[in-house]
């Protein structure tokens, strides 16, 4: 479509500066004609013997020098018309189209979206207005794709997918700076009573809720995701075993001491949860260390739940 609208344009200009050329080479043409026979006239004037009227010499002198004035008037004209309409040629169709192009081609690539630029009120310019907001539709769509893509909707922390690609990252960096990286699997104990005495959407609601504790105590450096079901995992770069231990403890503490207050101010569901802790060893891939953990996870249920197992 847009090089469909630039042919048309640029074909609609040169046909006009076409026109105009020819236009003006005509007159050219008509002037340096008169001023050939005028010449002419004046050679016939001069090799005639009785050639002593100056009055009309001088006559054809001023009627070619007007005409050579003419001939160049119309060139200078011509040259700047032509210059003027190639610089409107090229600030109304070539610079606008070829800035649209590049952010249709960036658009394609999934490039970073660029700032619009404003164009002349013309046809390219309404395009590309147009174009910005279909772009910035498509933007705020492929976000919000992504969003669904890379985090839980229900409680809008990363999803497992998410977590495994982050995590492995992050791993890797500790290792090669020599920083030290913890890991910690959380579980909701008794969850599946709870779904069974209030409901599922209960359930979700707790879930939230149990969200929103555990965050608060995180840094933003640590990496905390939806494992699956009750299920939680945070990956906490930066931290040793110690500093992990305290922090877990911190969050266990926290999600015990703040239960769910329903709509009715007589609903007061008590959560609490069962934690496996772990050291990431330079030797671990992030699935070995997830197994570590949940082995100190099943520990942790299994010694009486609402504690905090290290392994």
């Amino acid at each position: 479509m847009i090089d469909s609208l630039l042919n048309i344009k640029i074909k609609t200009l040169f046909a006009l500066i076409a026109i105009f050329s020819v236009s003006t080479i005509a007159l050219i043409a008509h002037n340096t004609l008169e001023l050939h026979k005028d010449v002419l006239s004046r050679n016939v004037l001069c090799q005639e013997q009785s050639m002593g009227n100056d009055t009309t010499l001088k006559a054809y002198e001023q009627k070619i020098d007007k005409h050579f004035s003419r001939i160049y008037n119309l060139l200078v004209i011509m040259l700047l018309s032509f210059f003027f309409i190639i610089y409107i040629v090229r600030q109304k169709v070539f610079l606008p189209t070829e800035y649209l192009l590049e952010v249709i081609r960036s658009f394609i690539k999934g490039e970073t979206p660029q700032k619009p630029k404003h164009f002349y009120c013309d046809e390219i310019g309404q395009m590309s207005s147009e174009f910005f907001k279909l772009k910035g539709a498509l933007d705020d769509d492929l976000k919000r794709i992504r969003e669904l893509a890379e985090k839980d909707s229900l409680t809008g922390i990363y999803n497992r997918r998410t977590f495994f690609k982050e995590a492995q990252h992050s791993i890797t960096h500790t290792q090669k700076v020599n920083t030290p990286c913890s890991l910690m699997i959380l579980d909701i104990d008794y969850f599946k009573n709870i779904n069974d005495t209030y409901g599922h959407i209960m359930g979700d609601k707790i879930l939230s809720h149990l969200v929103e504790n555990v965050k608060s105590c995180l840094s933003e450096r640590d990496i905390f995701a939806r494992y699956g079901g009750e299920e939680f995992i945070v990956l906490m770069p930066n931290r040793d075993i110690q500093n992990a231990y305290h922090l877990a403890q911190t969050i266990n503490r926290k999600v015990a001491q703040t239960p769910y207050l329903g709509n009715n101010a007589l609903l007061r569901i008590k959560v609490t949860l069962s934690i496996g802790l772990t050291v990431c060893h330079k030797s671990n891939e992030i699935e070995d260390i997830i197994k570590i953990a949940d082995n100190a996870l099943y520990q942790a249920k299994n010694s009486g739940r609402d504690k905090v197992v290290v392994i």
